[in-house]
């Protein structure tokens, strides 16, 4: 290991769902900066390639086939040609001035199937 790099840790699909929930309720304007970063021809819609990029650019680091896992608890989030609009994010996850923050209850929470040995490892 190089003096100065550090050690990538990726994460599993459900705790990429926590954090990226978490980030949309208490940190909205980062998440609307990267969207916007994202947002490669800035028309306010973003791909599934790039909407796996604003995880990313979020601090959440998932892997491919985690991130396909994902997949299917958004996917009704984006429009009929794939895109996902910022509006979308906005009226879904946004809280007016001063007001209270509304959770992300709408979003399934996402369960994964573990091996019992697995489960007793985390235990």
């Amino acid at each position: 290991r190089h003096q100065g790099m550090s050690t990538l840790t990726f994460v599993d699909a459900a705790t990429a769902n926590k954090q990226f929930v978490e980030k949309l309720n208490f940190d909205f304007r980062s998440v609307r900066k990267a969207f916007m970063k994202v947002d490669s021809n800035k028309d306010g819609k973003i791909s599934l390639f790039e909407f796996q990029s604003l995880f990313s650019l979020l601090g959440i680091t998932i892997k491919d086939e985690e991130f396909e896992k994902l997949t299917p608890l958004y996917m009704k989030y984006f429009n009929r040609n794939g895109l996902l609009e910022f509006q979308v994010v906005k009226d879904k996850f946004s809280t007016p001035v001063g007001g209270p923050r509304t959770t992300v209850s709408f979003l399934p929470k996402l369960h994964v199937r573990i091996s019992a040995e697995d489960a007793i490892a985390v235990l």
